[in-house]
């Protein structure tokens, strides 16, 4: 079984355009959710589960985050930042953060920058070792807080329920990834269209996250506020 993975690359360079006007003043990764900006949750996060080395691949308004950051050491982890010379998509960031990891020719995790969550990190990392894939993206259970119709056998609807836990999984923004699929990856484009890619060869593995698990994406301005005290909400 392959040792305890210690290296994650953070995709923050995103414009984050639907969640302005926030992020004309800041990148996501700065914005306070729950009252910590959301880069300091996640590298938390990370720390607390086994990594050690972090890449922070960054672009637009990169200076913020490597300012509040800074490099070398954060939260006990070495904190390292690439920085897109130009938009690369998230494909194309992780091709370009890979080189500065620690040790390339090792598996990595790679972290959404929109994403926080308590997520255990030990059971991903040895379903990966199991699986034997090229990359294993955890899951987490698909939710929706607009109305669910439960309709009766004659089409009658019974109830309305709201934040309801459906029958579904999704990605939760946490995949780990063997140093070789990283050849896979363009230069310029974007690493879902590449998961589906592994996924139609058979190669890419599922970790279903427990249901009890924390997990939240911050994508419009409207999640700030599913937060409690951030921005005041």
């Amino acid at each position: 079984m392959e040792p305890t993975i210690t290296q994650a690359i953070i995709l923050a360079g995103g414009r984050a355009e639907r969640m302005r006007p926030y992020s004309d003043a800041m990148p996501k990764a700065l914005m306070p959710v729950g009252g910590l900006p959301l880069i300091t949750r996640q590298l938390t996060h990370l720390s607390q589960h086994g990594i050690e080395h972090v890449v922070i691949a960054s672009g637009y308004q990169h200076r913020q985050i490597s300012e509040f950051v800074g490099g070398g050491g954060y939260h006990g982890l070495n904190v390292r930042h690439a920085v897109d010379p130009y938009p690369l998509g998230t494909a194309g960031a992780v091709r370009y953060a890979h080189q500065a990891l620690d040790d390339p020719s090792r598996p990595f995790l790679v972290l959404n920058g929109s994403v926080s969550t308590d997520l255990p990190l030990g059971p991903l990392f040895a379903r990966h070792a199991e699986a034997r894939a090229s990359a294993t993206m955890a899951l987490v259970r698909y939710t929706s807080d607009r109305p669910v119709a439960m309709e009766s056998e004659d089409g009658r609807i019974q109830a309305l329920p709201k934040v309801q836990l459906l029958p579904y999984w999704t990605d939760s923004g946490l995949t780990v990834l063997k140093p070789y699929t990283v050849k896979m990856l363009p230069e310029v484009g974007e690493i879902t269209d590449v998961y589906e890619t592994v996924a139609a060869e058979g190669l890419l593995a599922a970790h279903h996250a427990p249901e009890q698990v924390f997990w939240r994406e911050l994508a419009t301005v409207g999640d700030i506020y599913t937060y409690p005290d951030s921005f005041g909400g």
